[in-house]
């Protein structure tokens, strides 16, 4: 009994030091010899998944984004002819020039830029209005632009109009439409060419 059962221990101690950790292995006084070609198989196994992580990642970042055709609605629709090539071009437009522009231009703002008590602020547009009176209102997550017919903005924050008065006297210095294109929004253009 006592042999069988110093058999079993014996191949228990040898499980335990043939799987336990690096760490408890040199602990226990066992050779670096036997230690480090398993220390050196984890590092590689381990680098190796890193690696193929990084890359998967790389690849979910940087594959192309597939472009779509808006209709005249601004429906999504599917492109006429197979595509060849596909670009969006941005355009700088002031906010006091929004009233005077169409739909279809005013559905292309993505960004407004404006200076308000000489702090810079930028507006990520979700949506776009334009309304009887002819002014355009543009709103944000957590506040709203509107830009009256005759080209006076108001910021519509926490409840209360902020009217734009910094943004007015840069409207009145002599070339502000052409100096100033940058205060004012992004319209993004998606340009597909047909093969």
């Amino acid at each position: 009994m006592n042999a069988c059962y110093s058999q079993v221990l014996g191949a228990l101690v040898r499980y335990q030091l043939k799987h336990s950790s690096t760490l408890s292995q040199v602990l226990q006084g066992r050779p670096w010899r036997e230690i480090l070609p398993r220390c050196l198989c984890q590092v590689t196994v381990a680098f190796m998944v890193g690696l193929a992580v990084f890359c998967l990642l790389a690849a979910v970042a940087f594959a192309p984004t597939r472009s779509l055709a808006l209709g005249p609605a601004g429906a999504v629709a599917a492109p006429p002819a197979p595509v060849a090539a596909a670009a969006a071009a941005v355009t700088l437009r002031p906010l006091w020039q929004f009233p005077m522009l169409s739909l279809q231009e005013l559905r292309q703002v993505e960004n407004v830029v404006f200076e308000e008590n000489q702090l810079r602020h930028s507006l990520r547009v979700a949506v776009t209005s334009k309304m009887f009176d002819g002014s355009v209102l543009l709103q944000s997550t957590d506040s709203s632009l509107r830009v009256e017919k005759n080209g006076r903005g108001v910021w519509l924050r926490d409840g209360q109009e902020v009217p734009l008065d910094d943004m007015e006297a840069l409207r009145q210095l002599p070339g502000a439409d052409e100096g100033l294109a940058w205060m004012g929004a992004q319209l993004t253009t998606e340009v597909v060419a047909p093969a």
